[in-house]
């Protein structure tokens, strides 16, 4: 490897995040990203079923965007982020609109069923998380300094 591509290769490592608190790098007084906690999940408890439909998502991680600019109201936008079993690959979900514990599944604003198996992931895909907050269900990648990634 020349020292160009290691210089290059140490600059593009420095861009990733490797950390959820990270991933904002501007305007971090109008927004947090977190691990799901209860109080977020909370007022979208509803009963979610399992139909024969679902699409199931392993070593998943239910991620939060907590966004708050002034004079604006709070808005708690959760997605659901993961490894779609059926397709082999990485996946997150639209917002999440209802969140079912017993079931362990989600039904998506745009209408999918989720559900959640195996054991939840400490450590989200933040390659992934840049690329949801840069997507039509965040919109806020730009302003809030988050690396663009599109998948």
């Amino acid at each position: 490897m020349s020292d160009d591509d290691k210089a290059f290769g140490d600059a593009l490592d420095k861009l990733i995040p490797k950390a959820l608190s990270s991933v904002i790098t501007e305007h971090s007084e109008h927004a947090e990203l977190r691990i799901a906690t209860p109080s977020d999940l909370a007022p979208l408890r509803a009963s979610v079923p399992k139909h024969d439909f679902v699409v199931d998502i392993a070593d998943w991680t239910l991620i939060t965007l907590d966004w708050h600019p002034s004079p604006r109201s709070r808005q708690i936008l959760i997605a659901l982020f993961g490894y779609n079993t059926d397709r082999h690959c990485g996946w997150n979900t639209s917002q999440i609109v209802a969140y079912d514990e017993m079931t362990r599944c989600v039904l998506t604003k745009s209408g999918s069923t989720y559900r959640m198996v195996e054991e939840r992931s400490e450590k989200p895909d933040l390659q992934r998380v840049c690329a949801w907050m840069h997507s039509h269900s965040a919109q806020v990648g730009k302003y809030l300094g988050v690396m663009h990634i599109f998948y």
